[in-house]
């Protein structure tokens, strides 16, 4: 008996210290967690950026889905420069959006090294068609200063990155509205820090939302889509610029010689901004075949995109032009081999030779007619060279 009872107090300790090891053992687990890892961010909600039409899709980290018809939220924020930012004021660019905060040190620098990478893929589009933008979602910490002191030291204090920061509060609601979920992580040892959904947004120039993409690893796949998607607006831009008004008040669509194309008075013909904005989606190359004649005053190449862009290119400046007291002297529509061209006369005796065979386009400016309509046919051949 004594044997017994001698035997039994080990076995009730036993099972005390089973238990306390197994809730000790627990507690230790979930305080190793990740302080802010995407696949462990707080649990999807209706309006959370993981959320698709089939809840029970498993999400990997990359490209998540494309919104389609979606207009982005709108916010005002501050950057780093203490400037007032808005989506709206942001509109007419490719919007690359992430959320961080500046004391990350697990998926944030990872995100960042991913817009850097995305920044460099962009090379000059980056800030003039495409702007960067990251959000802080712990705006107590992270104040305009600091901001800018971070951007600075992860290089990301360009004209083509913009980081942002308000009160609790206006950025609170910017996260919700987009679906980047965040709460504190869990842990005495990771008192503030978050864990949160690695969200990132690709907004259109229109303010609508074209892709989402979680996770890391995505710069490549945002980098291809990216280009298509502006490839594609571009051309759309370009085809809802000019109505088929404008385009008939040139009147190019016959061969003809003499003074021509009055435009009417319920006619309104793309303004100069408007064809800029064209000749903007185009790279420009001085060209120098007629060197040496002093009635030519400049030569450009400038090559598009595409041939769409091309030819609305050079019909928008021709109404242009008309409205302004030009007139067209000679045109030619397009060929089988993409060929087209047209010579206009100005108010003050110059001329000006516009032509392009497919994707690649010629302008050229002088006082003499015939040497501006010569030179028109050295475009044929020119896309052979780009």
């Amino acid at each position: 008996m004594r044997w017994a009872k001698t035997y039994q107090m080990p076995v009730g300790m036993v099972f005390v210290l089973m238990i306390v090891t197994g809730v000790v053992v627990a507690m230790a687990v979930i305080a190793l967690q990740p302080w802010d890892s995407g696949e462990s961010a707080a649990p999807v909600s209706a309006k959370s950026s993981i959320a698709t039409e089939n809840p029970d899709r498993k999400v990997v980290p990359g490209f998540l889905y494309s919104p389609g018809d979606s207009p982005a939220p709108g916010f005002t924020l501050q950057d780093q420069n203490a400037n007032l930012v808005s989506l709206q004021s942001l509109q007419g660019k490719w919007l690359v959006i992430d959320w961080i905060y500046t004391s990350c040190m697990t998926v944030c620098p990872a995100l960042t090294a991913e817009m850097k990478m995305v920044q460099n893929g962009l090379g000059d589009s980056s800030g003039a068609a495409a702007q960067l933008v990251s959000i802080s979602f712990d705006p107590k910490r992270d104040t305009v200063d600091a901001l800018k002191s971070y951007s600075q030291n992860v290089g990301g204090d360009v004209p083509g990155w913009l980081w942002l920061t308000g009160t609790q509060s206006e950025t609170d609601s910017v996260a919700d509205a987009y679906g980047m979920i965040y709460k504190p992580a869990r842990g005495i040892e990771n008192l503030g820090h978050f864990e949160h959904t690695p969200l990132v947004v690709v907004v259109d120039p229109d303010g609508q939302e074209r892709h989402r993409f979680i996770g890391t690893g995505w710069s490549q796949d945002l980098l291809t889509r990216l280009e298509a998607d502006m490839t594609a607006y571009d051309d759309s831009a370009a085809e809802s610029i000019l109505t088929d008004e404008s385009i008939a008040a040139t009147g190019l669509t016959t061969v003809e010689a003499g003074p021509k194309g009055v435009v009417s008075a319920n006619v309104i013909p793309p303004t100069i901004d408007e064809v800029e904005a064209l000749r903007a989606k185009a790279r420009e190359f001085p060209w120098e075949d007629s060197t040496g004649f002093d009635d030519i005053d400049s030569e450009l190449v400038l090559q598009f995109k595409s041939d769409y862009t091309a030819s609305k290119w050079i019909h928008a400046q021709s109404a242009q032009r008309v409205s302004e007291g030009w007139t067209v002297l000679e045109s030619e529509p397009e060929d089988t081999q993409g060929f087209e061209y047209t010579l206009l006369e100005g108010p003050d005796g110059t001329y000006l030779g516009l032509a392009r065979e497919y994707w690649v386009a010629l302008e050229i400016k002088g006082t003499n007619p015939q040497r501006v309509y010569a030179l028109l046919f050295y475009a044929e051949g020119l896309c052979c060279l780009f």
